[in-house]
């Protein structure tokens, strides 16, 4: 959006401008929605324990880097308060988890939308809380997965412009790193112990997709089931699986001759 040429520079003449750009893209506000205070707890605990998991890695580099050192006085007494510190820190940690589980049980929407997510192997109490936080119970973004797979990350994106510029879809680098990464671990442990997801992963590298290629693809796959049952309310199985696999084959048929019409 461009002012033109501005002669006068101040405070009042800037809040001109804001005001006047806000009145004409007012079409396009989408009002914004606080947690409640549920989500709102569970965001800070969720964030903190994700700290306390870090604070644990880096202890725990800490003394096996000392442990290789020769062993010294010094090294034995920060061996044995690093072995303190760690434990203390899983203490807390499961402390964190006992809290979440508490905020959880005690919101009927929460508790069942958390009982849906975790019903797919390979989902577990971190990123269904990841998803329940940042999606604020999936109301922020109107039950789209595309939305939520673009927030996490995984959403692949072209560029395209003439003859010159054909660029393949690619994922992008803003994205949020933290919920990105806890999809990629559920990813990881889905295409190994959910028999469905498995499938899916062996096709599209019997198909020749690249490792990585077939795994973020696993990513949108796992949120689009994600969002369909908890639209539907029902829990994880093979027969839903495969309900909602037709429906997606449907769908893409449906969008390819719309392309082409």
């Amino acid at each position: 959006h461009s002012s033109g040429i501005q002669r006068v520079k101040n405070d009042k003449a800037d809040s001109a401008i804001i005001a006047e750009y806000a009145w004409r893209q007012q079409d396009k506000v989408v009002p914004f929605e606080p947690l409640n205070e549920s989500l709102a707890q569970l965001r800070e605990i969720f964030l903190y324990r994700h700290k306390l998991v870090g604070q644990r890695v880096a202890m725990e580099l800490r003394k096996e880097d000392k442990s290789q050192s020769n062993k010294s006085k010094a090294i034995s007494f920060i061996n044995r308060k690093s072995k303190h510190l760690i434990a203390e820190i899983n203490k807390t940690i499961a402390e964190c988890d006992k809290a979440i589980d508490s905020i959880i049980e005690a919101d009927e929407e929460l508790k069942e939308n958390y009982a849906i997510i975790t019903s797919i192997k390979g989902v577990a109490r971190q990123n269904a809380t990841c998803m329940l936080v940042y999606t604020n119970n999936f109301k922020k973004f109107g039950y789209d997965p595309r939305k939520i797979a673009c927030y996490y990350g995984v959403a692949p994106f072209g560029k395209q412009s003439g003859t010159s510029v054909n660029t393949p879809a690619h994922t992008s680098h803003f994205a949020n790193k933290l919920i990105k990464s806890l999809l990629g671990q559920a990813a990881h442990i889905a295409k190994i112990y959910n028999p469905e997801i498995r499938d899916y992963y062996q096709r599209l590298i019997s198909k020749g997709k690249k490792p990585q290629v077939a795994l973020n693809n696993v990513k949108n796959k796992l949120i689009r089931i994600i969002v369909a049952l908890v639209r539907k309310k029902v829990p994880y199985d093979q027969n839903t699986y495969k309900y909602y696999e037709e429906r997606e084959v449907i769908e893409r048929k449906k969008n390819e001759k719309l392309i082409y019409c």
